[in-house]
């Protein structure tokens, strides 16, 4: 048997509506980090992907 890394438990939240299953998230915008495997689950879900660029993102905009 391999043991590896399946991706874990996905969870989003949001302050528009509640999210009680897959169709909820047409029309969202959720927050992704830059890979392939998250940005293609928010698109598969129907929801509008918003790239997080990490700290660089933080210092544009003087947050840290």
């Amino acid at each position: 048997m391999t043991i590896g890394n399946t991706g874990g438990w996905r969870n989003f939240a949001n302050t528009k509506r509640r999210i009680a299953n897959p169709s909820d998230m047409k029309g969202l915008k959720i927050r992704t980090v830059v890979a392939d495997l998250p940005q293609e689950l928010v698109r598969a879900l129907g929801a509008h992907q918003l790239l997080f660029l990490g700290l660089n993102y933080l210092h544009h905009f003087k947050l840290v």
